[in-house]
Parts: structure tokens; sequence; C-alpha cells
């Protein structure tokens, strides 16, 4: 019995020592370090409290390409209004984030506060000695990057440009809202080659590449990052090779590991009468050896797989192994923490891409390449992503993607988001990329033919002039019918083919739409006509109908119809919805 009771106890305070400890760890994780600044209000939110943002499609600047290459999104306006209409229609569903922020560094970036926003409408300026210099940065920063963290796919990458100013608590802000085991790499880039003005006589020639994921576990299970592409030019065949094309293998000497005189033996070259060892190190940590012991070498001999040579290379050494191209393992290499280190990635030749698309002068000195953007698209091995942009500035994201989908026949599709602020969307941002869609004259006078691909071009609007507390019928029916703008993005069926009081119809490449926005079913006959019309058009459309019930309720009026998908309203727009209707 005393055993027992022994027994039981040891049990208990085992069992107490691992709640203990359960509640440390909690109260650790509870208690992170981190930012801590002012947290500014935006001018935004006063727009947020009293309008329902939406999307609007200017159908005038529609380019249409039937050439089956993918359909672009550019949406001209805040990108935080923009981004809370994308959680309608794309939460969960991008798969890289590129953003090239403003920097802070003190000239250029303009705070709309919303406490002197009827004193400055263009937003304060936010110079290096403003006392809320870093708050502002990080306010209007973590507002939107909290929105895109929702946007990414479970395998998400999204990858923020920024310099010394801000790196350092940009780094934390994003291990608050992606959370630290997600951070994947801090990449420097080379920005310039040229010497910069320093009153300290350091040239800051680089600036940075912040990349996290949406979930370090499924990424790494997914094995979607592929590295980077190998270079196979060196390889060639000038002797005829049956094994085929080959390199100089330069791998000649390894660390003996200890092994002292493992692979120490004499290579005498036929050509010149040369003996050839391994150096000699007596420092014990940095002995070296042949790579190869001198049974393989021999082997290589037998096989004709070493070449000797008259003169010795640079490495000292008069002979070389072939190295077949048939021997690589993968076509891909890991990356390097420097691999954007490479003069290609450098501003200068983004600014030079501007130039030569519109003949203009040094108009954006900072502009990114579109190398860099292919480079970092390229570590993903699927070729199908979906790219937000939410600092779309000059467009190099989507011209940069439709390169890529060029040169590999990939089928990525790129959103990009961006303010009309000196008119820079209408005059750069779409002109640009209208202009590498169509074709265009470049500062030689040759012509540059166009890249194909399609856009729809999009703006930020509100509903009505109330929120959804004081919302009338009006605003209910203009969401409702304004929504279906959302629906359709979020099928990626882009063309409206049919609008009326009552519903609108969507089509795509192989899919449709089908949206009946009103609850007043007057023209809901007419409306199953439509999509009966429709649907064998189509691999599948999808229907959505405005409705009290689960929209699975209205299953049976389309049972009769082939391809369909009834699908529910989308929450957030739902909600809205719900909320207007009971105002």
């Amino acid at each position: 019995m005393e055993k027992e009771q022994y027994e039981a106890q040891i049990k208990a305070l085992k069992e107490e020592i691992e709640l203990l400890k359960k509640k440390q760890t909690y109260e650790i994780k509870r208690q992170k370090y981190g930012l801590n600044w002012i947290d500014v209000p935006e001018a935004f939110e006063k727009d947020s409290e009293n309008k329902i943002p939406v999307l609007e499609e200017v159908k005038e600047k529609s380019i249409k390409n039937d050439d089956g290459k993918p359909t672009h999104i550019l949406i001209e306006g805040d990108n935080y209004h923009a981004l809370q209409c994308l959680n309608y229609t794309h939460k969960g569903k991008v798969d890289v984030i590129y953003i090239d922020p403003p920097y802070n560094t003190g000239s250029g970036f303009r705070y709309k506060d919303k406490r002197f926003i009827d004193k400055y409408p263009d937003g304060t300026n936010v110079d290096l000695n403003s006392p809320l210099r870093h708050s502002y940065w990080l306010s209007f920063m973590s507002k939107r990057l909290s929105l895109s963290q929702k946007l990414l796919s479970n395998n998400g990458i999204i990858y923020i440009s920024i310099d010394d100013n801000e790196l350092y608590s940009l780094k934390l802000l994003c291990d608050s809202i992606f959370d630290e085991s997600n951070f994947i790499g801090l990449f420097p880039r080379s920005t310039s080659s040229g010497e910069k003005t320093s009153i300290y006589n350091i040239n800051t020639n680089q600036d940075y590449v912040l990349t996290y994921c949406k979930n370090s576990d499924s990424l790494k299970k997914s094995h979607i990052i592929k590295g980077l592409v190998k270079d196979f030019k060196e390889y060639s065949n000038p002797d005829n090779d049956p094994k085929g094309p080959w390199k100089k293998d330069s791998n000649l000497i390894k660390i003996d590991a200890g092994r002292y005189g493992y692979a120490r033996y004499g290579i005498t070259n036929p050509k010149t009468g040369v003996t050839y060892y391994p150096p000699v190190y007596y420092d014990e940590n940095n002995r070296k050896q042949w790579h190869y012991v001198e049974d393989t070498f021999n082997k290589f001999l037998k096989e004709g797989k070493v070449i000797f040579e008259s003169e010795e290379r640079k490495n000292g050494y008069a002979f070389f192994i072939k190295k077949y191209l048939s021997e690589a393992k993968k076509d891909t290499s890991n990356i390097s923490s420097l691999f954007l280190l490479s003069n290609e990635f450098q501003n200068g030749n983004g600014t030079k891409e501007l130039k030569e698309i519109f003949n203009l002068g040094n108009t954006f000195p900072y502009a990114k390449p579109t190398a860099l953007i292919q480079e970092l698209e390229k570590i993903i091995s699927n070729k199908n992503l979906t790219i937000l942009d939410f600092f779309a500035g000059s467009g190099t994201t989507l011209h940069a993607t439709m390169k890529l989908n060029k040169e590999d026949g990939g089928n990525r599709q790129c959103i990009l988001v961006q303010l009309n602020e000196n008119n820079i969307c209408e005059e750069v941002t779409y002109e640009r990329n209208r202009r590498v869609m169509q074709g265009y004259t470049n500062s030689k006078g040759e012509q540059i033919p166009g890249l194909g691909n399609s856009l729809k071009y999009y703006k930020t609007a509100f509903i009505g002039q109330n929120n959804c507390k004081n919302a009338n019928d009006d605003d209910r029916t203009e969401l409702a019918k304004k929504a279906g703008c959302l629906l359709s993005l979020g099928e990626n069926t882009l063309d409206e083919i049919c609008s009326t009081e009552y519903y609108q119809l969507f089509t795509g490449s192989k899919e449709a739409t089908a949206v009946y926005f009103t609850d007043d079913y007057e023209k809901f006959d007419e409306f199953k006509e439509k999509v009966a019309e429709l649907a064998p058009k189509f691999k599948k459309t999808f229907v959505y109908i405005f409705a009290w019930s689960s929209a699975d309720d209205f299953a049976y009026e389309f049972e009769d119809i082939p391809n369909i998908q009834i699908k529910a309203i989308p929450l957030p727009i739902l909600e809205i919805y719900k909320s207007i209707y009971n105002a």
C-alpha cells in the first residue's frame, strides 16, 4: 500500500513539473521582445471608418491579346485599400510578394497623418530630424504587412527590398508579423559600383532583400525552392568525346582530414616529364592531398578522363580531369547569401531599361532592374505563380514576370498596386507595361516587339458615404454588384460579358463566374438561362448568390446544368452585406 501511495505521489509530482514547464514556456512566448513605437493614425483610417473599399474596372485601359498568355492586374489606389479588397479575393492565394517600399531616408516619404490631413492633404514630410520618423514608417508598414501576410499561400514567400535606414526595425517588425521561425534569409544586393559621397569616406553600395515565408515547415516539405539554375555554358566537346560535353574540373586538391599521406602520390606529366605533388602545409589543420586516391586517378587515366598539357595552368599544374555534363547531379545549386552582389542587379540597369522604353533621362535613378525580380522568381520551381507587388513604382515586377514567362514558358500572373500620385500609375506603371506588351521604339530607333500578355486596370473605390452601421439599401445593392468584380478577380475570370441590375457574368480562359447580387429573385430564371448557355463552353462555371440561406440551398436549381460549382460569398463580403441590410 505504501509503495502504491509512493508511486502515485511521484506520478503527481511529475505531472505538476510538466505543467509548470508548459506554463513557463507559454509565459516566455507570451512575453516576446520586439518593437515599440508610437502608432500614428493614418488618414486612410478615416476613409475606412466611413466607406467600404471595393475595386472598379477602368475598361478603357484594358489590354487584350488573344495569345493564351496570362491576364495581369494593375490596381490604382492606396495600397492599404487595395490590400483590403485583395483579402476578399486572394486570401491564401498569393505565392510570391515582392515590394520595394520607401526606404525612409529622410526624403521622398510623406505620411498622411490623420491629425494634420486638413493642413497637409498630400501628407506630412518626414525628414531625418522628425521625432516621429521611425514611428511614421513603422505605422505605415505594419498595417500593410499584416494584410499581406494573410494573402500568402501556405508555401508563399515575401521579398522586401530595404537599406540600412530601416533594415533592423523591419527585421523585428517582420519577426512579429510573419514569425521569426519563418525568416528565410537576408540577401545583400549591389546597388552601384561607382563612388558615392560620404562624410566618413565609406561608400554604401548595397541594400538588402529581406525574405520570409508563410509557413517554414510547409515550405521545407514542398521543396519548392529549387535554388539557382547552374550555368552549363562552360561544357563543350572539342575532342568529340563519346561521353559528351565536358569541362575542366578545377577540384584537384582537398584538405586531408588528418589522413596525412592518404592521397599524396606523384603524378607525372608525360609531355613535360614533371612530377607533381599536392602542396605541403605543416599546419596540422591545413594539410592537403589530391582530391582522388591513387587507384581512382589511375582509373581516370585509363578512361581518358585525365588531360595533360604542355604548360602549367594557373593552379600550378599541367593537367586536369574532365568533368562531364552527364555527371552533374542536378541543374541547380544552393543559394548563396551573396548571390545578388552581381553587377546585373544594380540600379543603373533598371534606369537604363526605363530610358530605353520611354526615351527619357534619369527619371527613376533607383529603379530596380528586371534581372533582380527574375532571379527571385527563378528560385521557386513553380512556373504558375501568382505574384503581388503593392509598391509597384515603375512596374518592374510585371515587366520582369512577362520576360521570365517568355524565357521558360511559364504562366505566372502578376498583380500590381500603385498610388497615382503625380500620375505615376497611369503615365509610368501602366504605360511602361503597355509598351512592353504591345511593342515600342527604343532610344536607338529600333522597333522592339511586344511580349503579348493582357492587362486589367482597376481603381480602388468606395461604397456610399456611410459605414456599415449607417448604410442604406442603395449602398447594399451597390456593394453586392461591385462585389461581382471582386469575385471575378478571385476566380481569375476577368472579362465581364454581361451586367444587369440583377446579375453579372464573367469569363476567363477556361472558367466562368456568374453572380446574382440581389435578394429580389424576379430575374432568377433569366439568370439560370444565361448560366445554362454559358456553362457548356467552359471547364467550370462558379455561381455566387447573395442570399441569407446557404449557397448549397440553390444547388437543385442548377443540377441539370453541367460544370457548375455553387460557391459561398466570401465571409468578409457577406458580413458587410448583412451589416448593411440590418442597418
